[in-house]
């Protein structure tokens, strides 16, 4: 009886369903296998693989289905493309992240890992402000600047209105067009509230 168990499972043949590459073994010799857990991976032929991670809400807002990653050192790799294929809410925090996946096609492996930047390519701004400077009101988004004006014992400095654009912005900071020289002192906090035309002193001054 044992001999003929023995000779039934030695040598014996694992047919698969269907055509494609094993990416994993998952049992060895002498390993006892069950339903549950399959012998093989296999990824079929003519499909391609995918990789997920998370991001913020607000930085999935600058993504888009359909946007193709850039790759990081993308002269290691062969005919490779990333491309974004869904935004889902991350079910470890659907109130804070979004669940990236993407479908990569070209010359990977299963395991391989991948550095990748999607999004907004970045652009050359000429004024970048950090965000608790830019303040709106009925007229539209504005900053306020420092002006000195000297005095014949000292010299005052006054709150100064520039209406702005704002061009792009991340989680902190945000690039504006305005008419502005470069140099301009911005006001991004203060201890007590500012408006335009009144006099301010500076915190390195008090």
């Amino acid at each position: 009886m044992v001999e003929d168990l023995t000779a039934k499972s030695v040598d014996a043949t694992i047919t698969a369903p269907i055509a494609g590459t094993v990416t994993a073994v998952n049992v060895t010799a002498g390993k006892t296998t069950d339903a549950a857990t399959p012998v093989v991976v296999l990824q079929p032929e003519g499909k391609g693989y995918t990789m997920s991670f998370s991001v913020t809400n607000e930085q999935a807002k600058r993504l888009s289905v359909g946007d193709v990653a850039e790759l990081v050192n993308a002269w290691r790799y062969d005919d490779l493309t990333v491309t974004l294929a869904s935004i889902k809410p991350d079910t470890t925090d659907p109130g804070q992240k979004k669940l990236l996946t993407f479908e990569i096609t070209g010359n990977v492996t299963a395991g391989q890992t991948l550095n990748v930047s999607v999004g907004q390519k970045s652009a050359n701004y000429d004024y970048i402000v950090p965000n608790s400077a830019i303040r709106e009101d009925n007229n539209g988004k504005f900053i306020l600047i420092v002006e000195s004006k000297a005095g014949p014992l000292s010299t005052r400095y006054i709150a100064s209105r520039v209406d702005v654009e704002v061009l792009a912005s991340d989680d902190t900071q945000s690039a504006v067009s305005a008419a502005l020289y470069g140099y301009e002192f911005v006001i991004t906090t203060s201890t007590k509230p500012v408006e335009a035309g009144k006099q301010v002193r500076l915190s390195d001054n008090s």
